[in-house]
């Protein structure tokens, strides 16, 4: 028999067969798989880096150590910062960092940027960026002590690159910064959220093709650049996620407009703008069949008939939050109980003073899907929990949360 080479019967070597392992380990085992053998221990530690998301600053902060070069490890042969494709910090504090804690946060292969920091200042948000060429994903919302300085690398980066941009809480960023911005990158821009934009701003992402599209704390959107915008959305605006938050000049009309041009839409998110009456809402739930999401918090031209038309039309809802709908009443989930609304999970019905304990009763028993109901914090806790043990009469199947605004959930 003739002698064969080490190699000729196996065509993948180790390495190779452990990259493609580690391709199929779902990434909350990859540290599990990365410790369980030597063969498994670069490819998974390499995984591992793709995504960094530290929940506290002590995590941070090893981080920053391991980048810095300062880990336990002195002999590891990675190159740690050309590993992270996704970076995501979130802090709701005021927590200060050293000035320059951040300038090992540079990662020459980053896609993916979400960095919400109340405290980010321009510099570190600036290199940042400009160390991540590639980047198609960039969150910045509630850093309110940016600038324009912070976003100008994305000025210079590649045309019609970036995918993503959310500027919540941005409000110091200069209009016409935001304006070049948007132009460079139109043709892939798909999701845009920003705080406190003008007219010129709202023309600009026009030219766009947004699926995705937040706006609020607008007063200075004139009621024609709305016009405009979403008259010929239909040509333009795939839309199948909006948001409208404190729009002043937001009227009916725009609300008729934004229901005949986006019939796609399956997330709808008004809030705050007072200008809006119940033929809009109606319109909307006639022509917007396909929502699964749908958030009217404080809307008062909300009426019993638009929400029955909503239930009645909009079969695939799966979570509806009428918060401070104050016209609502019982009659108005009549329809929810009688027809429709089979996929409905959650439902928030906080300040709605004239529903009855019977209702919410029966819209807990008689939704097969409800997985939650909030009533608020107004609501009082001695009368939830009454109508917790009716609920709960024959089998215990909810409970009330308190620190959750008194929310009923299935257990």
């Amino acid at each position: 028999m003739s002698k064969l080479w080490p190699t000729s019967s196996c065509p993948l070597l180790i390495p190779e067969i452990a990259h493609i392992f580690c391709e199929f380990v779902d990434d909350k085992d990859l540290l599990s798989v990365a410790l369980c053998c030597t063969v498994f221990y670069h490819v998974a530690s390499c995984r591992l880096w793709r995504t960094l998301h530290p929940r506290s600053h002590m995590t941070l902060r090893k981080i920053k150590n391991t980048l810095d070069g300062r880990s336990r490890n002195k002999r590891s042969c990675f190159q740690y910062n050309h590993l992270v494709w996704q970076f995501c910090w979130s802090d709701v504090t005021s927590h200060m960092f050293e000035r320059q804690f951040f300038n090992s946060f540079q990662f020459p292969n980053l896609l993916h940027l979400e960095f919400s920091y109340a405290a980010a200042q321009d510099q570190a948000v600036a290199h940042m960026i400009s160390a991540s060429p590639h980047l198609r994903y960039v969150d910045l919302s509630h850093c309110y002590c940016l600038s324009t300085e912070a976003i100008m690398p994305l000025l210079s980066t590649p045309e019609n690159r970036l995918h993503t941009l959310i500027l919540y809480g941005c409000g110091k960023i200069s209009q016409n910064a935001l304006v070049t911005l948007i132009r460079r990158h139109s043709k892939s821009l798909r999701c845009l959220k920003l705080t406190d934009i003008n007219d010129e701003v709202l023309t600009a992402i026009q030219d766009c093709t947004i699926e995705d599209l937040g706006l609020e704390h607008c007063s200075n959107l004139s009621a024609e650049a709305l016009d405009k915008f979403f008259g010929q959305a239909q040509q333009t605006q795939p839309l199948t996620r909006l948001r409208m938050r404190d729009i002043h000049h937001l009227t009916t009309d725009h609300m008729e407009a934004i229901a005949k041009t986006s019939p796609r839409l399956q997330y709808f998110d008004l809030s705050e703008c007072s200008r809006v009456a119940d033929r809009g809402f109606m319109q909307l739930a006639r022509h917007c069949t396909d929502l699964q999401h749908l958030m009217l918090a404080y809307q008062v031209g909300v009426t019993d008939l638009a929400l029955q038309l909503f239930m009645r039309n909009c079969r695939r809802l799966k979570h509806v939050d009428l918060s401070g709908c104050r016209l609502l009443t019982d009659e108005a989930f009549r329809t929810s109980l009688n027809e429709g609304a089979e996929a409905l999970e959650s439902l928030n019905i906080s300040g709605l003073e004239e529903l009855s304990s019977e209702i919410i009763q029966e819209l807990l028993l008689r939704l097969p899907n409800i997985q939650e109901i909030s009533l608020g914090v107004a609501y009082d806790l001695t009368d939830a929990i009454h109508l917790l043990r009716q609920v709960n009469a024959d089998q215990v199947i909810f409970y009330i949360d308190v620190d959750k605004c008194h929310t009923i959930c299935r257990i």
